[in-house]
């Protein structure tokens, strides 16, 4: 059985996640505290503990979208991933940063 099934099983999926959503509502502080105990074994945690790129769904997603993809995403059943790009393309030289305060 997968890691990550074993994490889903033991409700490990998520912590993360708005309870609202499933989760269990942990903050980002307390989530950097565990990915650096984790790192420190060199475990690869951010999609056993946390949502990894799930969290696009619970923090921006429908109601349809997390109804659909966060519940088997906490069981560890499946895994999401997120593409990005840029009108230009792959090339840094034509990147534009803009900072705003």
């Amino acid at each position: 059985m997968a890691y990550s099934q074993l994490a889903g099983q033991e409700n490990l999926i998520g912590l993360d996640v708005p309870k609202e959503d499933g989760g269990h509502g942990v903050s980002d502080l307390t989530m950097g505290h565990i990915y650096e105990v984790c790192g420190r074994f060199g475990l690869n945690t951010r999609e056993l503990f946390g949502a990894g790129h799930g969290r696009l769904i619970a923090n921006y997603g429908t109601k349809e979208q997390k109804e659909k993809y966060l519940p088997p995403l906490m069981k560890g059943e499946i895994l999401i991933g997120a593409g990005l790009t840029e009108p230009t393309g792959f090339y840094w030289s034509s990147w534009q940063l803009e900072l705003l305060f």
